[in-house]
């Protein structure tokens, strides 16, 4: 069977959209799997950021306390030398 020109014309027009929409379907889901990716590395790197906070504060403490220590000894042996 010959196809005459207008149907085969629309049978490309038909194959095209299929093809098209075919590709939208993967990029879709292809994006769908960045993003799932990209919020899983978000929530990775949420979690580190915690926990590299509270280092900081924790030896932002300890300075506290060895300054504090430190002024106390200065200060005693001030007190020694007068």
């Amino acid at each position: 069977m010959t196809l005459t020109p207008s149907v085969r014309a629309i049978s490309l027009c038909n194959f095209s959209c299929i093809a098209w929409q075919s590709v939208r379907i993967l990029k879709i889901t292809e994006l769908d799997g960045g993003i799932a990716s990209n919020q899983r590395l978000l929530e990775r790197l949420e979690a580190k950021n915690a926990q590299l906070r509270g280092s900081v504060v924790e030896l932002v403490l300890q300075i506290q306390v060895l300054r504090d220590d430190a002024l106390s000894a200065w200060s005693a042996i001030q007190s020694i030398c007068d």
